[in-house]
């Protein structure tokens, strides 16, 4: 508080000041605001201000009004769920489910309600195997009474279908997930409009597990409608048409890759770039959002060939990020990687090192290796470094991601695969045969369990 005092009195002299003072004061600002992370101090800011006070009310003003108390309670654990904090999510929903297990009981709506978002905070703030079984007994127990009470096509009960689904999903459970967002999105479609948003998170959710799949022609064909649709409505809102575009373009994408085809690949493209124009028209160029959908495009023209036109989209990122974004900001950090990875492409593997190198520190430093996207950048730092002849300095980064992906999503999981191939590949360079040739025979039995045909490009590769 007293800083803010004092750059308050400071602000108010700042226009008295000379240029070169006000020059100077400004870009000193600008640092400031560039190193500060505004994600996080708006969920300060929110918890402090807003939800923590809230949380104490109860002792005060709702001691006698259970029905407001919980109902306060469930907002609060909600709010702080969907900002990111599950951990402060528990308090509040464990006094939510307590307060209306005691006064409505089990069989009641509202009840029902706090149970399965008790299991989505349990999943949430804990990635333990346990935790996240048990959780997922009690959404499916929590479903079953909603199925019971209020009907399938309920709205309450497909929401906790797709939390249900999202649950299976997180756990690598890819039919299950499936089946039940089948399940959702049918119920939605045959109860709401093409473009709700029971309908649209139902279509979304499926075409992700389709393309995890493999499958992304029927991603696509679930999401081409939505889009069409929303296309069709007077007003439709933005952010919900970007994210439609959006997913619709990794599909497109993928699909091209399946099938290749000069009309495939400028589908993905066409669909990317209408997703860049509407995001960077309504969030504007700065937006975690555009930064996202422009290195998606960036990535679709690069696959394509088209160097010249994906190097100037990351270029922009890296200019822009290193201008508003923390330097330790995922969104800078990928722009870089990637960004290098373009300068790879087009042969300029030397320059390219400092780019990815400076991702990596900084990938490291925030999310930390067990993060699934600092794995990816370090495997993207070893295939530069065995690019520059370094197999000895790439090893041991391989060696590390393979270590984590083995230990959080098992042999089978196609990015453990995918670490155990740049091993073996690495192991090769180096010279060291029967290492590498263990790897790559270890990689190739692992594809098995991932049900995936034998023509497939994880075993080719």
């Amino acid at each position: 508080a007293k800083s803010l005092e004092t750059r308050r009195d400071e602000s108010l002299t700042l226009g008295r000041a000379p240029a070169q003072e006000r020059a100077r004061r400004l870009d000193e600002l600008r640092g400031l605001l560039r190193r500060t992370n505004l994600t996080d101090t708006a969920r300060d800011f929110m918890h402090t201000v807003m939800l923590s006070p809230a949380q104490t009310a109860r002792t005060t003003l709702f001691r006698d009004q259970p029905d407001v108390e919980s109902a306060l309670k469930q907002s609060l654990a909600i709010t702080y769920y969907r900002q990111g904090m599950p951990a402060l999510a528990e308090a509040p929903q464990t006094d939510a489910l307590n307060i209306r297990e005691k006064t409505l009981g089990r069989g009641d709506a509202r009840t029902l309600e706090s149970l399965d978002w008790s299991a989505r905070v349990l999943a949430g703030r804990s990635a333990e195997a346990e935790d996240r079984k048990r959780a997922e007994a009690t959404m499916r127990q929590a479903l079953d009474a909603r199925k019971a009470l209020l009907g399938e096509k309920d709205p309450g009960t497909i929401f906790a279908m797709r939390g249900l689904g999202d649950l299976l999903f997180l756990q690598g459970k890819l039919e299950e997930a499936l089946h039940v967002y089948e399940q959702a999105l049918a119920l939605s479609k045959a109860s709401q409009p093409p473009t709700s948003d029971s309908v649209l998170f139902s279509a979304l959710r499926l075409a992700t597990v389709l393309s995890q799949k493999g499958e992304p022609a029927r991603a696509v064909a679930e999401l081409a409608p939505i889009r069409d649709a929303l296309r069709a409505m007077k007003d439709p809102d933005p952010a919900t048409q970007i994210r439609v575009l959006q997913n619709l373009a990794l599909a497109q994408a993928q699909a091209a890759r399946i099938t290749p085809s000069p009309a495939a690949n400028e589908a993905a493209e066409r669909t990317a770039r209408e997703a860049l124009e509407l995001s960077a028209s309504f969030h504007g160029d700065e937006h975690p959002t555009t930064f996202i959908v422009r290195d998606n495009l960036a990535a679709l023209l690069l696959r394509n060939g088209k160097l010249q036109e994906a190097r100037p989209l990351w270029e922009k990122s890296v200019q822009l990020g290193r201008r508003s974004l923390s330097p330790s900001d995922p969104t800078l950090l990928r722009a870089l990687n990637d960004l290098g990875q373009a300068m790879i492409a087009a042969g300029d593997a030397t320059n390219a090192a400092p780019l990815i190198a400076e991702a990596e520190l900084g990938y490291r430093a925030g999310p930390g290796i067990e993060d699934r996207d600092t794995q990816d950048v370090v495997i993207s730092h070893a295939r530069l470094l065995l690019k520059l002849g370094k197999p000895g300095e790439a090893i041991p980064r391989l060696e590390e991601v393979l270590a984590q992906r083995n230990a959080s999503f098992g042999g089978s999981d196609i990015g453990t695969i995918d670490a155990a191939r740049e091993l073996g590949r690495a192991l090769a360079l180096a010279r060291r045969f029967a290492d590498a040739a263990a790897a790559f025979t270890k990689a190739e039995a692992a594809i098995g369990g991932t049900k995936r045909p034998l023509t497939s490009a994880a075993r080719w590769g």
